[in-house]
């Protein structure tokens, strides 16, 4: 037999391991695409719970800080992280972020800093107009170098959608 022989099942088994897993997304809940990390590896210097506490905390940050995000926020609008070396990750199991229905959600969350973690969360942008996470670094005004996306659920919908670096 050719070598095409012996390549077209384990071709054909890689192209239906990455198709893309599309759900249909329920009413005002967040759909999770797996189980939620056991236990949130990092303490935080600041806890959130809403959308506006957020907001404040990533506005305030300083590098080195670490948000803790404690149940599941919904956001009507894109959050940006402009400082250097700070954290957002789990308070507790299972938290994370989510996009609104009829919000005005494109990425949930923009990383346009050096070393920022974003760990240990599920990202629900099933409702975002693009998807969870997006890092920029064009050298003038965004500088992400260094970011660091790990243990994270994600879930997204449509064309564009996904991780963004």
């Amino acid at each position: 037999m050719s070598r095409v022989t012996y390549a077209f099942p384990l071709l054909l088994a890689l192209a239906a391991a990455c198709r893309e897993q599309g759900a249909v997304p329920t009413a005002g809940r967040p759909l999770f695409a797996a189980a939620a990390p056991a236990a949130c590896p990092t303490p935080a210097t600041v806890t959130v719970s809403d959308e506006a506490g957020l907001r404040a905390a990533i506005a305030a940050a300083t590098p080195g800080a670490v948000i803790g995000i404690q149940g599941m926020i919904g956001l009507t609008q894109d959050d940006t992280v402009r400082t250097a070396g700070i954290t957002i990750t789990c308070a507790t199991p299972g938290s994370g972020l989510f996009a609104v229905a009829g919000g005005r959600v494109t990425d949930m969350l923009t990383v346009d800093a050096r070393k920022v973690s974003v760990d240990h969360l599920v990202l629900d942008a099933s409702q975002a107009i693009d998807g969870p996470y997006l890092s920029e670094n064009d050298g003038v005004t965004a500088f992400a170098v260094g970011a660091v996306v790990t243990d994270n659920t994600f879930q997204a919908l449509g064309p564009f959608t996904g991780i963004q670096l």
